[in-house]
């Protein structure tokens, strides 16, 4: 790729995130076979690609974005069971009733929609932060 191209995208997007005084830092990578791009852009700078940070939630929609992708494609579907996706050890505990391993009857679409009984790894944090309100966390 040209490196007048290359300087172009760096530009243009440290315009926009220079507009918005909520964007603080930022990782973009584009990327165009057709044209042969395949850039990764830092904002404010470079050094940020090489740093850690913070998804949050936006997980969830790259995950539903891809799954739609790949059902679009017929390689998923929405009502496949995850035993016949994920390896055993990859399920083994992580959907049990009542002592009884039900992860043969969970699907995507359970997945999906927050509906497969998986339980929630962030109560325990969340009962912690209850009983020791006035501790501070990094």
């Amino acid at each position: 790729m040209s490196e007048k191209i290359e300087e172009a995208l760096k530009q243009m997007i440290n315009k926009q995130c220079e507009k918005d005084s909520d964007v603080k830092a930022g990782a973009f990578h584009i990327v165009s076979s057709k044209k042969k791009i395949d850039v990764g852009i830092g904002y404010p700078t470079q050094d940020r690609l090489d740093k850690p940070f913070y998804m949050a939630s936006v997980g969830k929609l790259f995950t539903s974005t891809l799954i739609g992708i790949l059902v679009e494609q017929g390689k998923l579907a929405y009502n496949q069971h995850i035993e016949s996706i994920l390896d055993d050890e990859v399920l083994k505990g992580l959907f049990v009733y009542d002592g009884q391993d039900v992860s043969n009857e969970v699907t995507l679409q359970h997945l999906l929609t927050h509906r497969s009984g998986l339980d929630d790894a962030f109560y325990p944090l969340v009962e912690h932060l209850k009983n020791y309100p006035d501790k501070r966390f990094s």
